[in-house]
């Protein structure tokens, strides 16, 4: 999921299986992207699929629970 303006990335990981969701940042939409991040607010061993919300104060992405998936949504200040 890539943020209107181009400068802002948040992508999903997988490695031993488990699944993780980074953030990475630019300075211009011509600049590689930086070191990711780990969002670590969104928590667990099966996170994925991260969507920003249209006015992009809002990440969305969901998590498997007991077999199903549940949506989550963390907010920026």
């Amino acid at each position: 999921c890539i943020a209107k303006d181009g400068l802002e990335l948040f992508f999903t990981s997988i490695g031993n299986r488990q699944s993780r969701i980074y953030r990475t940042s630019r300075a211009n939409v011509g600049a590689p992207f930086g070191l990711p991040q780990l969002v670590s607010a969104a928590e667990g061993d099966t996170v994925e699929a991260p969507a920003l919300s249209p006015d992009e104060r809002s990440l969305y992405f969901h998590k498997r629970e007991a077999g199903a998936f549940v949506i989550y949504r963390l907010t920026r200040p």
